[in-house]
């Protein structure tokens, strides 16, 4: 069973060359996760890497709020390869 991560973070280091800090969660467990990667369930996707480069993963997050509203840990889904059809694969 998946664990629910901590927020360590909401901004990110972005980018090698021209770096910038942009709006995004850093999960406990090294995650990355930016508001511009979204699926159409509004999870978030992954992204690994270091040096303001990420790539993206395969695994998506689901957030958790608090009382305020405000986002506070994500839940890390279970593994979704299952989902798609045939003709994605």
């Amino acid at each position: 069973m998946a664990k629910d991560l901590k927020v360590v973070s909401w901004e990110i280091s972005y980018g090698y060359l021209n770096r910038c800090i942009i709006p995004g969660y850093l999960l406990e467990d090294g995650t990355v996760l930016l508001d511009e990667e979204i699926d159409e369930q509004g999870r978030y996707i992954g992204g690994a890497g270091m040096d303001g480069m990420y790539l993206r993963t395969d695994n998506l997050y689901t957030p958790i709020y608090d009382g305020n509203g405000k986002i506070r840990a994500f839940h890390k889904e279970p593994d979704h390869e299952n989902e798609f059809t045939v003709s994605e694969r």
